[in-house]
């Protein structure tokens, strides 16, 4: 997948700074390329606290969710309360002067301040620009993990705001926010 949007990337690159970068300096803007969020409602209809699992119906389909022990009110969770789950993916990329090596690097975060439960993966995969034509619009990368991948690139006028060294920087996030709505008379258990 993430190659998938490493050519994505390299396409939709569009606007460029005007100034003489430093090392490290945004020499492309970062322009979000895809966002995708879905959100869906469940009810709960059983729960095991020993095992710290939920299980939740909606729309006749049953998943059974495991609960972390950070999640503090878990003992708090009913059957018949309702789940929400905002599920979002979003693809950024922009271009910079090269920092350091190439690399693919990884980062989580469990937010246990809320009442909701958030959870955030981010990837972030940057390559060096190896190559760089402008006759035939293209851009070569080196992959973090060795290779190389000459790609086109939909607006070839930013070729002329890179040069070989500088980085393509992609970075692709995963986030959920989970949230427990307590049963009211508004949002009876429905079983079908």
């Amino acid at each position: 997948m993430i190659k998938h949007y490493s050519i994505i990337a390299i396409a939709f690159l569009l606007s460029a700074c005007s100034t003489t970068p430093q090392k490290g300096d945004t020499v492309l803007e970062t322009r979000v390329l895809e966002s995708n969020t879905i959100t869906t409602s469940a009810a709960v209809i059983d729960i095991d606290y020993e095992d710290r699992s939920v299980t939740i119906e909606n729309q006749n389909r049953i998943v059974v969710l495991y609960v972390t022990p950070e999640v503090k009110r878990f003992d708090e969770i009913k059957v018949g309360d309702f789940v929400t789950t905002e599920y979002t993916e979003s693809v950024a990329v922009h271009v910079q002067t090269q920092d350091g090596e190439t690399r693919i690097q990884t980062s989580g975060d469990l937010d246990q301040a809320r009442e909701s439960v958030d959870a955030m993966e981010q990837i972030q995969v940057v390559s060096d620009i190896l190559a760089v034509d402008t006759t035939l619009g293209t851009v070569t990368l080196k992959q973090p993990h060795g290779g190389e991948l000459t790609l086109p690139v939909e607006y070839p006028d930013n070729l002329n705001n890179v040069s070989v060294g500088d980085q393509v920087v992609m970075t692709y996030t995963k986030a959920v926010v989970i949230s427990i709505d307590k049963q009211s008379d508004e949002m009876p258990l429905s079983r079908k």
